[in-house]
């Protein structure tokens, strides 16, 4: 009885773990587009000093690649499911088809 206690304590302490992640992850995602903006207007302002625009500027071209390398990560790997679960579909439907 105790095990099972346990067990459902540790389920519920996870998902209490991850609802938290998940709030924590969705304030940031909201709060990248004003900073976005803030680095946007840093690099872009005359006033700003050199040093600062220029930093600006690399953090916004490194995140930027960043981004794009993440896109193009995320398209290939579901091309790979999708061709993976078409010769899954392919190679079941023809072992189906060969003892028909």
């Amino acid at each position: 009885m105790a095990v099972l206690q346990e067990d459902d304590f540790r389920e519920q302490y996870h998902q209490a773990k991850q609802e938290a992640v998940s709030q924590a992850t969705s304030r940031l995602r909201q709060s990248m587009t004003s900073a976005v903006d803030a680095l946007e207007e840093m690099a872009s302002n005359p006033k700003t000093p050199a040093m600062a625009r220029a930093s600006a500027s690399r953090t916004l071209l490194e995140f930027g690649f960043k981004a794009h390398e993440t896109e193009e990560m995320q398209r290939r790997l579901e091309q790979i499911e999708q061709t993976l679960e078409n010769d899954s579909r392919n190679q079941w439907g023809g072992k189906r088809h060969e003892s028909s």
